[in-house]
């Protein structure tokens, strides 16, 4: 607000900010206290009418606000200037942009949310800030195995992925031979297959690196990693085997998370996992250890 002399003024940036409707209350309450000052210059002492009628206004978003109509009679002036309805019209004026305001800032706390998951949707989409995972992970066992793999089945092992990735590339060892092919996959919870490292050869040991044909986007969730061949061969595996008791028992207490699905051929990852069964109980029967990375 301005002051000048013994009259107060609504600044202009308040009058811009009040949507239309008020805008023209802002503005006929300045035309008042300006009147009032010229007559009180022109002749202090004397005292006129002022009309006040009540209207309706309508802000910018359609809601119907109570208004005021203020006119001045020109043709006298008023001792005082600012009396009890030029305040009280201000001070309506004045609750009604920190309403405004305060909704706003809810407005803005409402969408910030999705603003969190649009960052991270644009930051998953260009990639990712996370490089690489596991295919399979634990904190029971810190040595390694080998694994015996037996021609023909599906084997899977479920576990959670912590974040969003993009993936092209998967790597694992191999350990003894097998003059044949293999695939490694990761189907959802659901059982459907959203990556498939296609057909690589287990006739050589050492570790191998299979780059997909197309880079696969990943979301945060559960997934079972899959192993299929068309022949015997061994893997890598972390041992997860401690005191004679295994993760796998565990795992597979109260649900089935870890054991063969739908038979394969051709060493190719089916499209869908199928019903998994449990491996035997009092075996274990290891993933392999690979890796997923972009």
């Amino acid at each position: 607000m301005n002051q000048r002399q013994n009259s107060l003024e609504i600044a202009p940036e308040i009058i811009a900010a009040l949507p239309s409707g008020l805008r023209e209350l802002g503005e006929a309450l300045n035309h008042r206290l300006r009147t009032i000052a010229e007559l009180q210059e022109a002749g202090a002492g004397l005292r006129g009418t002022v009309e006040i009628v009540s209207q309706k206004k309508t802000d910018e978003r359609g809601a119907t606000l109570p208004g005021i109509d203020l006119r001045t009679n020109r043709a006298a002036a008023l001792a005082d200037p600012v009396d009890d309805q030029d305040l009280a019209t201000l001070g309506y004026l004045l609750r009604y942009l920190d309403c405004r305001r305060i909704v706003d800032i809810l407005d803005e706390c409402a969408d910030f949310p999705d603003a969190v998951d649009d960052e991270i949707e644009s930051v998953a989409a260009a990639g990712g800030t996370f490089t690489h995972f596991w295919g399979y992970r634990t904190t029971i066992g810190h040595s390694q195995a080998s694994q015996t793999f037996t021609a023909n089945q599906a084997r899977a092992w479920r576990f959670v992925l912590p974040y969003d990735i993009i993936i092209n590339k998967a790597v694992m060892d191999v350990t003894a031979l097998g003059a044949g092919v293999a695939s490694l996959g990761l189907y959802d919870k659901s059982g459907n297959l959203v990556l498939d490292s296609g057909t690589f050869s287990v006739a050589s040991t050492g570790i191998k690196t299979v780059t997909l044909g197309t880079a696969v986007r990943l979301l945060q969730e559960e997934y079972h990693l899959a192993l299929t061949a068309n022949i015997a061969f061994s893997h890598r595996s972390p041992n997860l085997v401690l005191g004679g008791h295994s993760q796998q028992a565990m795992a597979n207490k109260n649900v089935t998370r870890e054991g063969t699905g739908t038979a394969t051929s051709g060493g190719v990852l089916n499209a869908t996992l199928g019903a998994l069964t449990r491996f035997a109980v009092g075996t274990t029967v290891l993933p392999p250890m690979c890796l997923f990375e972009t």
